[in-house]
């Protein structure tokens, strides 16, 4: 998925030396983007019940905690009831959050390993946790099939991504790997990594339909 987000299983409350302490401690980090990405072929004979069949399972990761935490309207949620975001930070003009509540504030470049403490992310050695920016939201707290999954392929509403860099945000980037590596105390998505790839390219291989008869989307 997804982001200042303190993504944990509950709306425990850490006090600010847990934090730091935490930040000190570290914890793994994600993985780079694979850097040898091709994107999947439009198949001949695209099987439009198929790519449903697989959006529908795609959905069901999109709109878990992991991600939906995040692809909210301004402020974060967190843990797996979606409780209000502790500090109560907001999205911010580049989805880092807003003075003096940004996102680096307490999400360093790694997991700690301290339970329901802030995650962390790295991007060139420096903290990356972030939101999407303001001005392309990707909120998508109440849609739910179709909807949801227009939202996700139109390059209006999915921050000027193409078909193929869609899939491949969804497949490599380290902020959506995070969500199956997501620290100790935080449920994980309904499907494993692999399985989750395997619906993105079967969606996309059939047409990426959102309802039945969609025409295949331009790449």
């Amino acid at each position: 998925m997804t982001h200042p987000r303190s993504a944990g299983s509950g709306s425990r409350r850490i006090p600010l030396f847990g934090i730091l302490a935490a930040l000190a401690l570290g914890g793994a980090s994600a993985a780079d983007p694979a850097s040898d990405f091709k994107p999947t072929p439009l198949s001949s004979q695209p099987d439009r019940d198929a790519g449903l069949r697989a959006f529908s399972e795609i959905e069901r990761v999109l709109k878990h905690p992991r991600c939906l935490n995040c692809h909210v309207p301004d402020a974060p949620l967190q843990g797996n009831q979606a409780a209000t975001h502790f500090p109560p930070v907001q999205r911010g003009k580049d989805g880092r959050g807003q003075a003096p509540l940004q996102c680096t504030t307490c999400h360093s470049i790694q997991n700690s390993p301290l339970l329901h403490a802030p995650p962390g992310l790295a991007k060139n050695g420096k903290p990356d946790w972030h939101m999407p920016p303001a001005h392309m939201k990707m909120n998508w707290v109440g849609l739910s099939g179709t909807a949801l999954c227009r939202a996700v392929r139109d390059p209006k509403t999915n921050g000027g991504k193409s078909l193929a860099a869609t899939e491949e945000h969804l497949v490599n980037d380290p902020l959506v790997a995070w969500g199956w590596q997501p620290g100790p105390g935080r449920e994980l998505p309904p499907l494993d990594k692999a399985a989750f790839d395997e619906r993105i390219r079967e969606w996309i291989r059939n047409g990426a339909p959102c309802a039945p008869g969609d025409a295949p989307p331009t790449r």
